[in-house]
């Protein structure tokens, strides 16, 4: 048995991300895309004409090609359907067509809907349940050693959103941050907490 001093994994079988959490995702995408296109006056042309409901498949399929996205980057999305020779990705047009990856894309959804003008303390905790699971999963599969580190970590990011923020030192200078706890000498992460901003320092204090 490794002593306390050392990493350990403990349990492999923890690594696969349970299907509980997928049919969740899956649930309010669809709940989602019914609401939105309930809502819309579509035309005889709309792509919203062919919506299904996406099936556990086809999440798991979406989630590894958008994994994939992270390591081989174009500068559109689109581009990962282009057919040009010196461009062309193999694998991402035999997984899905382009227009239902983007169906999938848009119609993305984590938790119920909520109003557009609900206040920024609950607007947080659309992606809280998640980022709370993953952050109980990293520490259920591993016991870090006794050389441990708490530092901010910037998730490269230049979209809008609220609690964007931009450090000059970083190699990725916008971003998210996140407050997080690692293991010393792997650098593995087995806890963290996401900068909302004042939101998070109040919490954070109290």
């Amino acid at each position: 048995m490794a002593s306390f001093s050392e990493s350990t994994i403990i349990d492999e079988e923890d690594y696969e991300v349970d299907t509980e959490l997928l049919n969740q995702i899956v649930l309010q995408t669809n709940k989602y895309a019914e609401k939105k296109i309930s809502e819309k006056n579509l035309s005889i042309h709309s792509t919203w004409l062919k919506w299904k409901n996406v099936t556990l498949d086809e999440m798991k399929a979406f989630i590894g090609l958008i994994i994939n996205m992270g390591i081989v980057i174009l500068p559109n999305l689109k581009d990962y359907w282009a057919t040009d020779f010196l461009t062309t990705q193999e694998c991402f047009p035999k997984v899905f067509n382009r227009q239902r990856f983007l169906q999938i894309f848009w119609m993305l959804h984590l938790s119920e809907p909520t109003p557009a003008d609900t206040p920024i303390h609950t607007r947080t905790q659309k992606a809280q349940n998640y980022l709370s699971y993953l952050s109980n999963k990293f520490l259920s599969i591993f016991k870090p050693s006794k050389n441990k580190a708490i530092d901010e970590s910037t998730v490269g990011y230049k979209g809008k959103i609220s609690f964007k923020t931009y450090n000059p030192q970083k190699p990725r200078k916008w971003g998210l941050r996140v407050y997080v706890a690692a293991e010393s000498k792997l650098g593995y992460i087995y806890s963290f907490i996401p900068y909302y901003g004042k939101l998070t320092t109040d919490s954070n204090t109290t």
